[in-house]
């Protein structure tokens, strides 16, 4: 059994640690975002206030949903936001 355990702890890392990093660069309305699931470290820092909330955020959003499927055993997130608009119909 122990062998079996391996091979299933060696799958979800490989999940996790090829799992595409986000690095977004802020504007002035929408702040820079860093998620990267190989060092477990997210970050969404600046102003938060994009005309299009859902078309900013829905992409981050689906990205965490998938990343929380096979987390790190540990995650970082600092959220450093000096305006935040968020609003999704």
């Amino acid at each position: 059994m122990a062998g079996r355990q391996t091979l299933i702890e060696k799958d979800r890392l490989s999940k996790v640690i090829f799992m595409e990093a986000i690095i977004l660069k802020g504007t002035y309305d929408t702040p820079d975002v860093i998620l990267n699931a190989e060092e477990g470290v997210f970050e969404i820092s600046g102003r938060s206030y994009p005309e299009d909330t859902a078309e900013f955020y829905i992409p981050i959003l689906e990205w965490i949903n998938k990343y929380v499927e096979n987390p790190n055993s540990e995650t970082k997130f600092t959220f450093k936001l000096d305006y935040f608009n968020f609003f999704i119909v």
